[in-house]
């Protein structure tokens, strides 16, 4: 836990479960991605009468649907020919939403919204090996009310990855995640782990955070399947969604090969899908789970107030006379408090569906986020915006437009809303680039975008007061370039 100085180190025996890794394996998701597309690759040449093509340089703009089944992707932003598509018995979706949205919008397949959080990371050189060791905290910079926390893992050849997941369901529509970066940074224990050291790679993504009743309905539809963060299964309690998807995928291949051994591809073929994952522990945990995000939306006093008085005190003295301040303070709140979000967050208690907002909805225009004094810092070690898109080295095509602003005149009117508040639009502040901005055309503030700077997230999208963005798929494997992220 962090204070703004200090930090204080919880004791094993009061981590959750979830909060064991050892013996497991810090490992770059882009490496081993590549890695299971060569052993695919080299599987194939031993088995006959089957090609695998990877299609890496191609993004799936568009999804096609014949006769309400699904056929097959449009591998070009404006698919205007059959060599614009690329079609199979079965297709399987297992993107953050690009696309897969709309399969879940046609089908109506999600009665409660999916909520996001978004992670923004940074790789640095260092001074000292820190391998294999692993922080996660919580605490500063989070101190306003917002649900998230840091994260340090020590890779090999001297190189640490720095992060923090925070959820876009914020109440402070200037938020700004990269700058909250900045700020997790500037902590005295993590400029001592920095000391010396450079930056490699920044990136960002967002992580599906609603859990078991932000689930769809169904799990596949004619002709598809959903699968990882396309489906939902990210289990934010357990800090566990690459096994879940991993094992989406091993179920979904088991059942389509099924289904093409028997030369069945009717929707029926499909339906063994959702019953098996529904009995693997992917879905069985996050039922266990179901309310661990929404205690926290329930009670905001447990981030807003109770959370920073501990975070103080461990500058003060420490976190046991924080927790002890919290509960004088709030005498019979706090137990209370404590009680019910403690029963939800370990699923003691059954109370029956719930339903979340959509993200955008959440954020307060008069939110007035607390101030707290700086600690001292090293400079070097802190990067704008601007800057830290160059380390997350993207490239894009000539006439790049992946975001899609539906109504100028609506983004004129939420700028004015928010200039009137002495603050910037929720797009702008909360990019974790630097797309997003306002101009002056002909006297009139306007949005703006700077495409080019673009790493991706989709954090916009889920913030717009509006609804009047949309992120799409770049052309050409177009984007930032997240290897060794």
């Amino acid at each position: 836990m962090l204070g703004v100085k200090e930090k204080f180190d919880v004791p094993a025996k009061l981590c959750p479960k979830s909060f064991d890794k050892n013996g497991y394996l810090v490992l770059s998701l882009s490496h081993v991605v590549g890695w299971m597309a060569n052993q695919i690759e080299e599987k194939a040449k031993e088995v006959t009468n089957v090609t695998i093509d990877l299609f890496t340089g191609f993004s799936a703009h568009k999804v096609a649907i014949e006769n309400e089944r699904v056929v097959g992707v449009a591998v070009t932003e404006n698919a205007t020919s059959e060599d614009d598509y690329v079609y199979g018995k079965f297709t399987a979706f297992g993107d953050k939403g690009f696309i897969s949205r709309d399969v879940v919008d046609h089908y109506k397949l999600r009665d409660c919204p999916q909520i996001w959080s978004v992670g923004v990371k940074e790789v640095w050189q260092v001074e000292e090996n820190y391998e294999g060791k692993v922080w996660h905290t919580l605490g500063f910079p989070l101190l306003e009310g917002t649900f998230g926390g840091g994260f340090v893992y020590g890779m090999k050849d001297n190189k640490l990855t720095i992060g923090m997941v925070i959820s876009l369901n914020s109440k402070d529509p200037n938020m700004n995640p990269q700058l909250k970066l900045q700020e997790y940074k500037k902590h005295p224990w993590i400029q001592k782990l920095l000391k010396g050291g450079k930056l490699l790679k920044y990136g960002a993504a967002l992580l599906p955070e609603g859990g078991y009743y932000s689930l769809p309905k169904k799990f596949q539809v004619p002709g598809a399947l959903l699968l990882g963060d396309a489906l939902g299964v990210l289990d934010v309690k357990n800090l566990a969604g690459i096994d879940r998807g991993l094992e989406c995928g091993y179920i979904a291949a088991e059942v389509m090969y099924d289904a093409l051994l028997k030369n069945d591809t009717s929707d029926e073929a499909l339906a063994p899908y959702q019953k098996r994952l529904e009995e693997s522990f992917v879905v069985k945990d996050l039922y266990k789970n179901r309310y661990f995000r929404y205690a926290f939306i329930e009670n905001d006093k447990l981030l807003r107030e109770y959370l920073p008085d501990i975070a103080h005190s461990i500058d003060k003295s420490n976190a046991w006379i924080g927790g002890m301040k919290v509960f004088f303070k709030h005498p019979l709140g706090a137990t209370k408090d404590g009680f019910r979000s403690l029963g939800l967050i370990e699923g003691k208690f059954d109370i029956g569906p719930i339903s979340y907002q959509h993200d955008y909805k959440y954020i307060d225009p008069g939110f007035v986020a607390p101030k707290y004094d700086e600690p001292p810092y090293d400079k070097s070690t802190i990067y704008s915006r601007a800057d830290a898109v160059f380390y997350s080295a993207t490239k894009y095509h000539e006439g790049n437009q992946h975001i899609d602003e539906f109504n100028a005149d609506v983004c004129v009117k939420c700028i004015s809303t928010y200039e009137a508040l002495n603050k910037t639009t929720p797009c702008v502040a909360d990019c974790t680039a630097e797309v997003h901005r306002i101009d002056i055309v002909d006297e009139i503030k306007k949005h703006g975008m700077s495409l080019e700077n673009c790493v991706h997230c989709r954090t916009c999208e889920m913030i717009c007061p509006e609804v009047n963005l949309r992120v799409k798929p770049t052309e050409q494997g177009s984007g930032p370039n997240f290897s060794g992220l």
